[in-house]
């Protein structure tokens, strides 16, 4: 130690002491640096990483040891070749540390630290309220989910600080839908939406304009940090697992502060990293299912689960299906251009030769075509196979959406460079979220290296072997109370739905697997593996309605009645209205389409139905003795009056006469429709009188002008 003070002190030259102590001192720093790192990966090769540390230390105390040497003896070449080594080593360090480091940040971003809630106060395009300072004496809309951070919460925080509540009325609605319809019907003059709102409800048939005809007021952002409650317990990577992937559409590529979503994309996933096995479910958006965060869980489109976040769809999953879903990934619908063109492209079957819009929504010149076959796509039209729905219904569009995931997962075996890796992982942590904890994904790095390791061994297009699921149903129109629309659903069989979940749970390790006892193939034909779910399955079609009554008579409306142990009530409605027919119902108390289970069975359905009076005659029946002397059974004097005073006294009586009209042309205006002459004499009884009356009236007709005529001629 006395050496070491001795030679810092009198070293003949302090500024070569000075150098080389600062390239130590870098090159001791990078060490560090590159240490901490390698403390970052924990569970990727652990013995291997706590080798290369003990390198690292080692050889940095032998550069120390080697660099008071060569000071001690103060020779000018080993200062050069040391300098060297150390830049060298400490420049390699600082690099290999730093894209570590790199990479580590962007999977910590991938896991969701903290959720960022944006919530939007909206008012109609053509409204005279254009800021805050516009909302006096106004009609304001707030969802009344005291548990909503973006539709409760954050505008309860710009109501307060805003003091709209003290110069403004506060409605509290039950769903957004409702909200939204009264903002469009100008009930209220204002309400608080989250503000992906034109992005969630732009699918339905009413607000698919809502971007334009709607401006934002104000907008404010919460974040809030994931508490460990809400954190899903980590599992051991050897055991399997489920994962639901969420396609969220948005207008950008960042994923941020998308809580609310449309759930236009949901893949259900287990995962059994012991076979290597997954089993990928994609669940349709208009399967109808109770909603778990709707007022008493009634059943609606699944699709609007997700209004209301990633954990309202969980649990309405987990509540139809009976697995437990341990982790989510929501993925940008719009990032998937930049992911797949991060891989240079995917490898996809494609189904259906189709055209779609670009990623901008663009038609036109931006539009996307692309032919039936296998072939490699780029990002533009690997979205345009997921978001294709024209042509299609909802299941092959979720079978499409399974072909470019699964062309993602392998392609990843093909990333040969660091640059490709680093463009990859800044696609991913713009695109995508998850509550996977960044331990946890550094974890899959065993399961990925096994994954390659089998797909090198048998030389093996397919990393992972896949079964897909397919959840059978049919459509039918089913009454939405809370949209007041009639909407077209998905209704799964239940035995569909109970061959899937037999299959997760086999997959998942809950069920023994049961093997296979009889198989039989033809080498003429191409194998196709039996896709489960896909039945087929006898179950009673159809969930149970109210019909349109409107289209039908009383009597049915009481059979329906009885047959479904269901009270009809009648509100008769007088009216001679000519459109209407006798006995025929007009309104129900319950709309059409109505599911009959929530029907309330004591009250029953009240149908409003016509009833039309017997039509009594207005006209005097001249041939009855009590009228024979009335003056209206005389013919009147008609000459010098209209031809209208004839037709009037005509329809008041009941005639035994046909009426003769003719007409004699003339030029004088004034003597338009006057009579001339009449048939029958004035006073004549009509019991008396020919069976024929005849009236001659003056007819007036424009002469056409000499100058007009020869100009039809020329």
């Amino acid at each position: 130690m006395k050496k070491i003070i001795f030679l810092f002190k009198y070293h003949p030259n302090k500024m070569l002491l000075s150098l080389i102590s600062i390239i130590l001192l870098l090159y001791i720093s990078s060490t560090a640096f590159l240490t901490y790192t390698f403390t970052l990966l924990s569970g990727i090769e652990t013995t291997l990483r706590i080798i290369i540390i003990i390198i690292l230390m080692v050889l940095a105390f032998i550069f120390i040891l080697i660099t008071l040497n060569i000071l001690l003896n103060n020779k000018i070449k080993g200062y050069i070749i040391l300098s060297l080594v150390l830049i060298t080593l400490g420049l390699s360090q600082f690099f290999v540390a730093y894209y570590i480091n790199t990479a580590y940040l962007a999977i910590k971003n991938i896991t969701e630290e903290e959720i960022i809630y944006k919530t939007s106060l909206i008012v109609l395009e053509g409204s005279s309220i254009n800021s805050i300072n516009d909302l006096s004496n106004k009609k304001i809309g707030i969802i009344d989910d005291e548990n909503s951070i973006d539709g409760y919460i954050i505008s309860n925080e710009i109501i307060a600080k805003n003091n709209l509540d003290d110069k403004n009325e506060i409605n509290e609605y039950e769903n957004y839908i409702l909200m939204l319809q009264d903002l469009y019907n100008n009930i209220i003059d204002a309400a608080f939406f989250p503000s992906h709102y034109s992005i969630m409800f732009r699918e339905i048939e009413q607000f698919e304009n809502i971007k334009d005809e709607t401006k934002i007021i104000i907008t404010k952002t919460k974040s809030i940090l994931v508490s460990e409650k809400e954190k899903p317990k980590e599992k051991p990577i050897s055991e399997p697992f489920t994962i639901l992937v969420m396609g969220v559409d948005s207008t950008s590529d960042d994923i941020n502060a998308q809580t609310a979503f449309n759930g236009d994309s949901l893949l259900l996933v287990t995962f059994n990293p012991n076979t290597l096995n997954a089993t990928i479910l994609s669940i349709p958006r208009d399967t109808f299912v109770p909603i778990m965060c709707f007022r008493n869980n009634v059943k609606n489109k699944i699709t609007h689960a997700a209004w209301y976040g990633e954990n309202c769809m969980i649990k309405t999953i987990e509540n139809f299906t009976g697995i437990d879903i341990d982790y989510y990934l929501k993925i940008n619908f719009k990032g998937v251009v930049s992911l797949v063109d991060a891989l240079e492209g995917i490898e996809v079957d494609v189904p259906f030769s189709f055209c779609e819009q670009n990623s901008k929504r663009e038609w036109g010149s931006n539009t996307i075509c692309l032919e039936k076959g296998n072939q490699i796509l780029n990002g533009e039209e690997a979205l345009a196979l997921t978001r294709h729905r024209k042509t299609i219904d909802d299941i092959q569009r979720g079978l499409n959406q399974q072909l470019v995931l699964k062309g993602i997962i392998n392609q990843a075996k093909n990333i040969n460079n660091i640059n490709t890796l680093y463009s990859l992982l800044g696609t991913l942590e713009k695109t995508m979220t998850t509550n996977i904890s960044t331990n946890q994904i550094l974890s899959f790095y065993n399961v990925g290296k096994d994954i390659l390791s089998n797909g090198n061994k048998f030389d093996n297009d397919e990393l992972l072997t896949f079964e897909k699921l397919f959840l059978q149903g049919y459509g039918q129109l089913i009454y939405d109370e809370a949209m007041k629309l009639v909407l077209w659903n998905y209704i799964y069989y239940q035995g569909s739905l109970n061959d899937i979940v037999k299959a997760m749970k086999i997959n998942l390790e809950l069920l023994p697997k049961e093997p296979i006892k009889t198989f039989t193939f033809s080498i003429l034909e191409l194998y196709n593996p039996k896709i489960i779910g896909k039945g087929p399955y006898s179950q009673e079609k159809y969930i149970q309605v109210t019909p349109n009554f409107k289209n039908h008579n009383k009597d049915y409306a009481i059979n329906w009645g009885a047959k479904n142990n269901i009270i009809i009530n009648f509100e008769v409605i007088e009216s001679n209205d000519e459109g209407y027919s006798n006995n025929q119902i007009i309104d129900q108390s319950v709309p059409p389409y109505s599911m009959i289970e929530r029907i309330n069975k004591k009250e029953g359905i009240t149908l409003k139905i016509i009833d039309k009076p017997p039509i009594v005659s207005t006209k005097t029946n001249c041939s009855l003795e009590k009228n024979i002397n009335e003056n209206i059974c005389f013919f009147p004097d008609f000459i010098g009056k209209s031809i209208d005073k004839v037709n009037i006294w005509v329809n008041s009586i009941i005639t035994n006469f046909i009426t003769t009209k003719n007409k004699v042309i003339i030029t004088d205006p004034q003597m338009n429709n006057i009579i001339s002459n009449q048939s029958i004499e004035p006073g004549t009884k009509v019991g008396e009188a020919d069976s024929e009356f005849i009236i001659t009236y003056y007819y007036f007709e424009e002469e056409e002008d000499d100058d007009i005529e020869q100009e039809k001629e020329d």
